[in-house]
């Protein structure tokens, strides 16, 4: 087996996983979200994504939108404005579809990536495929990820963190410039999904 079919097959695996530890999210993409009956901060988000496709649809001015602080409005240019990159793919995604399978798919594809790329990482150290996709199952399908999953969409996009340190190893066993921009990348993708991540994983690589 090539060493490109088997990452393909690997990532199927952590697809056909997402769906079962997911179950019956998959088969109800477009009614339902997941979450705390505790918590509201979905149905902030969600409700941000339906008005952005609104305004998009009857042609309003995002930065003057009076469905939100009536009268004077709200300038949704500052949630979801197009300069940064989290913000254009849930837009994207939203007037694609729409607000609820959009936020869904973010999620899916969350937990199919982070444990694709932990596999990724771990095989990269251990050279063992039963390590990697052990590790890929602990880290993707962790009981953090699923909180995060149904309370804060952007600190559910962990899949970023073991593509950056896969990244450092890849620099640190080649120095080239594809490599160099391979660090560049990922460290653009984790600091454009959550700051948070970024700062650790800055941390991470003066440690490293």
């Amino acid at each position: 087996m090539g060493k490109i079919s088997k990452n393909i097959y690997i990532l199927v695996l952590f697809f056909v996983l997402t769906i079962f530890f997911t179950y019956p999210l998959t088969f109800r993409m477009n009614r339902v979200i997941p979450g705390f009956s505790s918590t509201d901060e979905p149905y902030a988000v969600t409700s941000y994504m339906w008005l952005v496709r609104y305004c998009q649809e009857n042609d309003f001015d995002l930065r003057k939108c009076d469905f939100i602080a009536y009268p004077s409005g709200v300038n949704l240019k500052d949630y979801a404005g197009t300069s940064h990159l989290w913000e254009f793919i849930k837009k994207f995604l939203t007037i694609l579809s729409n607000h609820i399978f959009a936020f869904n798919l973010l999620i899916f594809l969350g937990f199919v990536l982070s444990g694709w790329f932990t596999y990724l990482l771990t095989y990269r150290i251990t050279q063992s495929n039963l390590a990697a996709i052990l590790s890929g199952l602990i880290f993707a399908f962790s009981p953090y990820h699923f909180a995060r999953s149904w309370q804060h969409l952007s600190l559910s996009h962990i899949q970023w963190i073991p593509l950056y340190l896969l990244s450092l190893l890849c620099l640190k066993d080649k120095s080239s410039i594809k490599n160099i921009l391979f660090v560049a990348f990922s460290l653009f993708l984790l600091s454009s999904f959550n700051f948070y991540y970024a700062y650790l994983m800055v941390i991470a690589t003066a440690t490293f």
